[in-house]
């Protein structure tokens, strides 16, 4: 297979892969160099690399809302109030789907429910604050 269709399937697999990392996976797994990735070195994939450590989606975004945050000295609270359009201090799935897709605007919506239902740490059906600011200060997760 060659570079575009390697992307075609990891992007079945994983929707918010980068065409960026993507390639620099093919090129790793191209040790003939011949812009193509042949059965064998598929194959290598499942042998070199150890999978079961690989995030889930959920905790993929949240590390990513993470580094945003970070890296724009953001305020957590302005942006969860930026958010929260009827100002009761939580998040309903309607709120959060909004913030979630200003990170990865290519979510479908089970995956944004899957990445609410993360941040719905006491499984009330809404995000607070505290659960929000929880997950994104926690080193944990």
């Amino acid at each position: 297979m060659d570079s575009n269709e390697f992307y075609l399937f990891l992007s079945k697999i994983n929707p918010t892969i980068s065409s960026i990392d993507s390639q620099e996976l093919f090129d790793r797994l191209d040790q003939s160099q011949d812009k193509q990735i042949d059965f064998n070195e598929f194959c290598a994939l499942f042998e070199e690399y150890d999978f079961s450590d690989i995030k889930d989606p959920a905790e993929n975004l949240i590390n990513e809302l993470r580094e945003i945050i970070i890296q724009n000295n953001l305020n957590i609270r302005q942006i969860f109030n930026n958010f929260d359009k009827d100002h009761s201090d939580s998040l309903v799935l309607i709120e959060f789907d909004k913030l979630i897709k200003k990170i990865a605007p290519g979510l479908k919506p089970d995956e944004v429910e899957a990445v609410f239902k993360r941040f719905d740490l006491n499984k009330d059906g809404s995000i607070s604050f505290a659960e929000f600011e929880q997950l994104i200060t926690s080193e944990d997760l």
